[in-house]
């Protein structure tokens, strides 16, 4: 299998995050989130690029004006509503 690519991109232009990735880095992906999903209670999970401490994200950028994201934390809430900011899942 390929070496994973996978950024989290900020696009100030059009306002938006945008997940590049190759196959490899998709499937990278949806194993980290299953897992968080299969997790037994609240949790979350990093992905950080090589500069950061991680391999989970790469560090070459896909849009030239972007702004590569080093680091990116999802949190799994428990069923119904999200909490307060101070109740997030440590």
């Amino acid at each position: 299998m390929n070496k994973p690519h996978l950024t989290f991109e900020w696009s100030e232009k059009h306002e938006r995050l945008e997940i590049h990735a190759s196959e490899a880095g998709l499937h990278k992906l949806a194993d980290m989130l299953r897992s968080l999903v299969d997790s037994k209670s609240d949790g979350h999970t990093h992905l950080m690029s090589p500069s950061w401490g991680g391999d989970a994200l790469s560090e070459s950028k896909q849009g030239s004006d972007n702004r590569l994201i080093n680091h990116v934390v999802i949190y799994r809430w428990p069923e119904g509503e999200p909490r307060s900011q101070s109740q997030r899942p440590q």
